[in-house]
C-alpha cells in the first residue's frame, strides 16, 4: 500500500507517521510512506515515484500550495486513489467534499488517533476495492489509473500498445476519447482482463465486450463508432461470448 504523509508541521508529521506504521503492523497491511513538507513538493515528484499513491494525506492548510489545491492538481490528473485531509479546523471540510475527498480529520478532536485509525483502515478497505477495478497504465508520456469500465479496446501498433478509453466523467463530452501509448504483451493484458469481459478479437486488438454494438463477419462496431478487425481464428470463440450476452446487436454476413 503506497501511502504520502504531507504536512508541514513536523511534530504532526512524525505522529501521523508512527501512528500509520502502528496501525499497518498491527492489522498486517504492508505500507510504503513517503512524507512531504507541502504540496508543491510532493507533485513534483509524483510522476517520478515507483507507483502512484493508494492514499494521500494532505494537510489543509501548508505554505506554497495548500491541501485542498494538491487535490483539485491530482484530480485534473484522474488521480484514482483515496484523499483523506487533516486540519485544525472545520473550516475546509465542506469545500472538501467539492474535491471528492474520502474523508476528513480533525487534528483537534483526535487526541488519541482513534479516528485516525478508523479513517485508516476504511481507506484501506476502499483502494482495496477500487483495485480490482482499476488498471495502471505506465504509458510512454504519462501515467494513469484508468477505471476498467471506461475502456473500450487495446491494439497493438508494432512494439507499442494503445489504450483507447473515455473517462466516465468526460463521456458526455464530444471529441474527448484518449489514448496513451505504452509497451506491454497483449496476452499479459489478455489474462488480466478476461474476468472483465475483455476478448481478443485479432492478434492485434483486446475489446471490452461492454462495448459491443454490433459485428459482422470481419469487424466489430463499438458504441463509441470505432471499428476493429475480428480475425478468422478468433470469430468462433467471439461470437460463441456475444451469443452469452443477450443485449449485443449481431448483424452477420457471408464472407466476401
Amino acid at each position: 500500500m503506497n501511502i504520502v504523509l504531507c504536512d508541514d508541521n513536523h511534530d504532526d508529521c512524525e505522529y501521523y507517521t508512527r501512528l500509520l506504521e502502528s496501525v499497518a503492523r498491527k492489522s498486517g497491511i504492508d505500507v510504503r510512506l513517503t512524507t512531504y513538507e507541502n504540496g508543491q513538493s510532493f507533485l513534483f515528484d509524483l510522476e517520478d515515484l515507483e507507483a502512484m499513491p493508494d492514499i494521500v494525506f494532505l494537510d489543509v492548510v501548508m505554505p506554497k500550495l495548500g491541501g485542498m489545491a494538491v487535490a483539485r492538481k491530482l484530480a485534473e490528473k484522474h488521480f484514482a486513489g483515496v484523499v483523506v485531509f487533516l486540519s485544525v479546523s472545520r473550516e475546509y471540510a465542506f469545500e472538501a467534499f467539492d474535491v471528492r475527498a474520502f474523508n476528513y480529520v480533525l487534528k483537534t478532536d483526535d487526541g488519541d488517533g482513534a479516528r485516525f485509525r478508523r479513517v485508516f483502515l476504511d481507506a484501506v478497505a476502499a483502494v482495496e476495492e477500487r483495485k480490482t477495478r482499476y488498471i495502471q497504465i505506465n504509458g510512454i508520456t504519462e501515467r494513469l489509473n484508468i477505471p476498467i469500465n471506461d475502456i473500450s479496446y487495446f491494439e497493438v501498433r508494432g512494439r507499442v500498445c494503445v489504450v483507447h478509453f473515455n473517462l466516465s466523467r468526460e463521456k458526455t463530452l464530444p471529441g474527448t476519447e484518449r489514448t496513451i501509448e505504452f509497451l506491454s504483451p497483449l496476452g499479459k493484458l489478455e489474462n488480466m482482463l478476461l474476468q472483465y469481459g475483455f476478448l481478443r478479437t485479432h492478434r492485434s486488438f483486446l475489446v471490452n465486450c461492454a462495448y459491443v454494438q454490433s459485428f459482422t463477419y470481419t469487424s466489430i462496431t463499438l458504441s463509441n463508432g470505432a471499428e476493429v478487425p475480428l480475425g478468422r481464428a478468433k470469430r468462433a470463440s467471439f461470437k460463441e461470448a456475444m451469443d452469452a450476452r443477450a443485449t449485443v446487436r449481431v448483424t452477420e454476413h457471408d464472407e466476401a
